[in-house]
C-alpha cells in the first residue's frame, strides 16, 4: 500500500492526480482523472475535513483500488440518487453531478464511516 497525506485545498489535486498515475501504467487516464478530481474536490469543498489520506491499495488485473479517507462530516456518495441526465438542463437540479460520474466510470465503490472517519473505497478500470 502507498499512502499520500494531503491538505483539503484544490491546490493539492495535482500532487494526487501526480501520486495516482506515477504508480499506474494505462494509456486511458480519464476514468481515473475524473474520478479522482470529483471525489477530492467533493471532500475539500463540503467535508470539512481536516485532512485527506489517499490509499493506492492494489492493481488486480486491469483494475487499481484506491481509498480515500477523511475526518469530515459522514457522507456515503452511494446514497446519492443518480442525476437524470436524460432531462433537458432546465429540468435538471444543481449538484450531483460529479457523484453521478464517479458512479459511472468506477468499477465498484464501497463505503463506511469508522471511528469517525470516512472510507471510500473505489476499483477503477485501467
Amino acid at each position: 500500500m502507498r499512502t499520500l497525506l494531503l491538505k483539503p485545498d484544490k491546490k493539492e489535486l495535482d500532487n494526487l492526480n501526480n501520486f495516482i498515475l506515477s504508480l499506474i501504467v494505462t494509456d486511458n487516464t480519464f476514468p481515473i482523472e475524473i474520478i479522482l478530481e470529483e471525489v477530492f474536490v467533493n471532500i475539500v469543498n463540503y467535508s470539512n475535513a481536516t485532512f485527506i489520506q489517499v490509499n493506492f491499495l492494489d492493481v488486480c488485473g486491469d483494475l487499481i483500488k484506491i481509498q480515500f479517507i477523511d475526518d469530515g462530516i459522514p457522507f456515503n456518495p452511494k446514497s446519492v440518487k443518480d442525476q437524470d441526465v436524460d432531462s433537458s438542463l432546465d429540468q435538471r437540479k444543481i449538484g450531483g453531478l460529479g457523484i453521478y460520474l464517479v458512479k459511472k466510470y468506477a468499477y465498484e465503490i464501497s463505503y463506511e464511516y469508522v471511528d469517525n472517519l470516512n472510507k471510500l473505497t473505489i476499483l477503477i478500470g485501467i
